[in-house]
């Protein structure tokens, strides 16, 4: 639909990417680097450390994964895919958790993912602006 919009010139692309925005990546990366490992300290950190020493490694993953996806239902567009997503996003992390003993292979990864998947696609990507 997008295409025969544009041929019909039912609108215009605008792209405002300019090479100065490269500068905002750093901090956003630091950003979402102590964003990802805050949440990893409490979920996989404490939650799953604790679940762990009282359940089976499934049990605790499985709870420690559903609250992981339950901290984000506030989230702008949160749909039941998406809450499926986080889960597995959770128990993937949890079971990295256990096998490596190490929260910060866990936090690192999930700080990179939110980088990737907010501010780098956004500004990389998605910049264009449409203008009607």
């Amino acid at each position: 639909m997008d295409i025969i919009a544009v041929a019909f010139v039912g609108f215009q692309v605008i792209n405002i990417w300019h090479i100065g925005n490269v500068l905002w990546l750093v901090p956003f990366l630091l950003g979402f680097c102590i964003q990802g490992m805050g949440e990893e300290i409490l979920v996989r950190g404490y939650l799953l450390g604790k679940l762990s020493q009282h359940l089976s490694h499934a049990s605790a993953i499985i709870i420690s994964s559903l609250f992981f996806a339950a901290l984000h239902l506030a989230n702008p567009g949160i749909t039941r895919v998406a809450f499926l997503e986080l889960f597995l996003f959770g128990a993937i992390m949890a079971m990295i958790r256990i096998e490596t003993e190490d929260l910060w292979v866990v936090g690192a990864f999930h700080g990179a993912w939110n980088f990737f998947q907010g501010q780098f696609l956004v500004l990389l990507f998605l910049v264009p602006t449409v203008v009607r």
